[in-house]
């Protein structure tokens, strides 16, 4: 249960960040940097935290050369998000992204992609998934 609580918690940060991020846009006057300063300010923290917790860096690094995309997907979600949060919403904005989310999910659950335990899609898996895009719609209807 404690880490369904901390995933909400997380789900929270990521609605707030819409607004912080699209303040940001509104006083730099453009999505990219905004994004540049989002993600500036996230490595600096992320760097002090390894800092101060004695974390050592790590030696010798070997994995495929797709892992290195995290970064690259991070920052497309960041400022794809800040151009269009004005245009949908926080509510429909999240709630089409954690749509996205479970649709992409199913996916890679279902054929074992990108090193995740494989989880046979099913009906009831896809039922929720269905029901997420109708939640999607009436958050945007009403």
């Amino acid at each position: 249960m404690i880490y369904v609580l901390i995933a909400l918690f997380i789900g929270s940060l990521l609605a707030i960040q819409l607004g912080v991020n699209n303040a940001l846009k509104v006083g730099l006057g453009t999505p990219l940097w905004a994004a540049f300063v989002s993600f500036f300010v996230g490595a600096a923290v992320l760097f002090l935290a390894g800092v101060v917790s004695h974390t050592p860096l790590p030696g010798k690094i070997e994995v495929p050369m797709w892992v290195w995309t995290g970064g690259l997907l991070g920052a497309v979600y960041v400022l794809l998000s800040i151009v269009i949060v004005d245009k949908l919403g926080a509510a429909t904005l999240m709630g089409c992204v954690v749509t996205g989310q479970i649709i992409a999910s199913l996916v890679i659950d279902h054929f074992g992609w990108l090193r995740i335990p494989q989880h046979a899609l099913s009906p009831g898996r896809l039922l929720g998934a269905l029901l997420l895009g109708l939640g999607v719609y009436l958050v945007k209807r009403f």
